[in-house]
């Protein structure tokens, strides 16, 4: 038999041998690439224990040298500072800083407001004019403005009121005019006062105890269990206005939620409160206290509502829409976003790829923001649905190939489980792609929280979401915080108790507009006395 023709045993041979070496080559990638996902995981390993080194031996600062970093870490974190020099953020037009370039005119100083109290100081004339004043004539005077500071006004109102007596008929009794409705009956404290004491705490993040030393410092003795006395009544009947925020929460096209703790003080230790947050259309910004972070807690505060509700895909939103087509969830991708920025370290090449197409996103939504809903919605189907089909195309190919609980891991579980709500913004143009101005409104309570450190009792949450709700919205709509609580305390106790909707940020400067208002405004004193427009 010729050498050129083989047996079939020699090419059975020959095929087991091609197919050993196809299956060790397999085997062979297949090792090189756990190899390199367990090496990432051992970075993410490795910069955790560094973080625990220093918080427990070392400086608190952030700060690693080079040379106690794995060159990998290097490498994420210069591919992180190409992608941020290649493609920043852009910066909407009105939120640009103007920079001042060569041959802008600069503006000067402003003018100061007409409405300030104005002090006028004349200096005395010169030693050469009084040493011979018929030498000299007046042609004009310089008038430079200082802005100076006094200290608070406090002003003690005394209401007068006459008493008169029938004559011939003492029998008849004493009449005299009514008092004006004040917002604690009895109380010393004015509606000017109660809403400058509600604003310092809650918008300006004072603690009571530090406002009883400034107003000791202009001499005015406020002990802080006065103060506090006074927002537990002063609350009562802004509780009104909040309620009716609520119900008309309720109907809402669409309400965004997020959630934060806060400590509640207790006799032996302090216990753990939470705040939420509901903004329902950008008309009403509502706070809720909730003793516990549950299902309970989140049911007993939108069970109720029907629409859309936008949030994290935390556990305790589940049961809202669990069988039921009333309430439809709908994701953020600034959340999901985050989980990639989590994985930049470990997982650099994947991450930035997610967060590239991601960041897309958002470029549009920036590029229609103040477009109607009908124009975003049409949009969004022409140029973000490509981009969401690639994202979540290639998220599904990369999952086979990430190894369980790593950062990656962790990134693409939450894209994948989320891709139905998060793709819900692409068929309604009034839905928003995230969900940050909930985290927003609620930097409030955080910086709050770092000043008065925790709650004196449960109740104490309750008159903060009533004060923290009404403020945040008077934000949202473009009106002073201080002047509206001080006309809403003077109006709501003679006000209709049907009409207390229309007393909300949402339609006060409806509200202004009408005589009714008006009237019973400029007929109270106190008004009078603290307006700035009086």
């Amino acid at each position: 038999m010729p050498d050129s023709i083989k047996s079939t045993s020699d090419i059975s041979s020959l095929e087991d041998a091609i197919a050993i070496i196809e299956s060790q080559r397999l085997a062979l990638e297949k090792a090189e690439h756990e190899r390199n996902e367990y090496k990432k995981l051992y970075d993410l390993v490795f910069l955790e224990l560094e973080r625990m080194r220093r918080h427990l031996f070392g400086k608190k600062s952030e700060r690693v040298a080079d040379e106690q970093l794995p060159l990998s870490f290097l490498e994420a974190a210069k591919t992180l500072e190409a992608f941020e020099e290649e493609e920043p953020t852009p910066i909407p037009n009105s939120r640009r800083k103007k920079t001042a370039g060569k041959g802008k005119k600069r503006s000067g100083r402003k003018p100061l407001p007409e409405h300030l109290p104005v002090e006028r100081i004349e200096l005395p004339v010169p030693a050469e004019v009084e040493a011979d004043p018929d030498a000299f004539k007046k042609i004009g005077e310089d008038v430079s403005e200082t802005l100076e500071r006094r200290p608070a006004t406090l002003v003690r109102v005394q209401i007068v009121r006459p008493k008169f007596a029938r004559k011939g008929n003492d029998a008849a009794g004493v009449i005299a005019s009514a008092l004006p409705t004040k917002p604690i009956e009895k109380g010393l404290a004015g509606p000017g006062l109660l809403a400058y004491i509600i604003i310092s705490k809650y918008a300006d993040h004072i603690p009571l105890n530090r406002q009883e030393g400034i107003f000791a410092r202009e001499k005015i003795v406020l002990g802080r269990s006065t103060l506090c006395g006074w927002i537990k009544q002063a609350a009562e009947l802004p509780r009104l206005v909040y309620d009716v925020m609520w119900k008309d929460a309720m109907n809402a096209h669409c309400i965004a939620t997020d959630a934060t703790g806060v400590l509640v003080q207790a006799p032996e230790q302090c216990i753990r409160g939470h705040f939420f947050v509901c903004i329902a259309d950008r008309e009403h910004v509502l706070y809720k206290y909730t003793r516990h972070h549950n299902s309970e807690a989140v049911n007993d505060m939108l069970g109720h509502y029907k629409g859309f509700i936008i949030a994290d895909a935390h556990i305790v939103y589940d049961q809202l829409f669990r069988d039921t087509t009333e309430r439809i969830e709908s994701g953020c991708f600034a959340h999901g976003r985050r989980y990639f920025y989590d994985a930049l370290t470990t997982d650099p090449d994947r991450a930035m790829v997610a967060i590239r197409l991601i960041g897309k996103l958002f470029e549009i939504e920036r590029e229609i923001a103040d477009k109607t809903p009908d124009i975003k919605e049409q949009i969004r189907l022409e140029r973000s649905k490509p981009i969401t089909d690639k994202f979540f195309k290639w998220c599904d190919a990369q999952w086979p190939l990430v190894i369980e609980e790593t950062p990656i891991f962790i990134a693409l579980r939450y894209a994948r489980n989320q891709r139905e709500a998060l793709c819900r913004f692409l068929d309604d143009g009034q839905l928003p792609i995230h969900n940050n101005f909930s985290e927003l409104q609620l930097r409030s309570q955080v910086i709050g929280r770092r000043n008065w450190l925790f709650l004196g009792s449960e109740d104490g949450g309750e008159w903060n979401c009533i004060f923290t709700s009404l403020i945040a919205s008077c934000r949202l709509h473009d009106i002073e915080p201080w002047g509206y609580l001080r006309d809403l305390l003077i109006l709501l106790p003679d006000w209709p108790r049907n009409r207390v909707l229309e007393l909300s940020p949402k339609f006060w400067k409806q509200t202004l507009e009408q005589s009714d208002a008006q009237q019973r405004l400029a007929a109270n004193p106190f008004w009078r006395l603290c307006s700035i427009d009086s």
